[in-house]
């Protein structure tokens, strides 16, 4: 260790810069696995330095985010930071795609601030932002419905937000019934949930006292995943 801040302190006074490199000599950067919901948002990310020299008289860190489809989508600058700590990228979007996204950080130091003499190149790191989840719920007004009998079937859609899952509104769902071991949509069982999430189906029980399994399925959205709802078995 001596040795190596000997070193470091022979290239400070010197004023020779030396490339940066990836390593994790100096320090570290680690991402967080999350969900990019349907807004823009912080993201928060992970570092720690390692062997910055105390003779130096300034260091910073700096770090690049490279989303899924390679493009820079954020950057973010620590000024001192501590040995160990947090920070964020800010205003992620849906738009910045789902995906695995890239860390590339690199630690410099020197004299003074604005006086770099030295910069390290941080080892990648990686972390996954994927699409919010949905729910569905299903209720049946009656499970024993005579032939020909209205039944009234509510739906209730769900998607994932940073406070937990919230109804969705103006979701596209769909009822289906299993027919020979698969599931096969319901004519007439498309609607769109209501501004509070949920909206009711009414549909004629065309059956006599013959079992069927129903369930209910919010289609997949662009900021949203599909899901299904437990079966309702009717008699």
């Amino acid at each position: 260790m001596k040795r190596l801040l000997l070193g470091v302190l022979v290239l400070l006074l010197a004023g020779t810069a030396v490339p940066a490199r990836a390593d994790t000599t100096y320090g570290t950067v680690s991402g967080i696995n999350g969900v990019l919901y349907d807004d823009c948002f912080s993201h928060p990310y992970a570092f720690t330095v390692g062997s910055t020299p105390t003779s130096a008289g300034y260091w910073d860190l700096t770090a690049e985010l490279v989303g899924p489809t390679g493009q820079v989508t954020a950057s973010d600058y620590v000024a001192e930071p501590a040995a160990t700590g947090t920070s964020t990228f800010g205003l992620l979007c849906p738009s910045d795609g789902y995906g695995s996204y890239t860390i590339r950080a690199t630690l410099r130091w020197g004299p003074e601030k604005g006086a770099v003499a030295q910069t390290s190149r941080l080892d990648d790191a990686h972390f996954t932002l994927r699409k919010p989840r949905s729910r569905t719920t299903l209720s049946a007004s009656t499970r024993r419905p005579a032939a020909g009998q209205v039944v009234r079937y509510r739906v209730t859609a769900y998607d994932e937000r940073p406070a937990g899952f919230a109804r969705r509104a103006f979701a596209w769902v769909h009822l289906e019934k299993r027919v020979d071991g698969r599931w096969v949509r319901i004519r007439g069982g498309r609607a769109m949930t209501h501004s509070t999430g949920r909206i009711t189906v009414r549909l004629a029980y065309r059956a006599h006292h013959r079992r069927m399994w129903v369930r209910a399925v919010t289609e997949p959205a662009p900021t949203y995943t599909r899901s299904t709802s437990p079966s309702v078995r009717l008699w």
